[in-house]
């Protein structure tokens, strides 16, 4: 059997990765509808993939907000 993630858990290991590869003083956050993607997504690709989405998110977010 394989344990799945619940939303509240996907929010908090995202929430780590973003302090962990935030290279600003500033760190970006994501918005509502942001997180609201990311609790949304299955994640089939494990914690690692969740990981290369936020940290393309770092690299293209345009301020203090990451938009969905």
């Amino acid at each position: 059997m394989v344990a799945r993630r619940t939303s509240h858990a996907t929010r908090a290991i995202a929430a780590a990765f973003l302090l962990r590869h935030a290279t600003e003083a500033t760190v970006p956050w994501p918005t509502a509808d942001a997180l609201a993607a990311l609790m949304a997504h299955d994640w089939p690709g494990n914690v690692r993939e969740l990981e290369n989405v936020i940290q393309r998110a770092l690299l293209f977010a345009g301020g203090d907000t990451i938009e969905a």
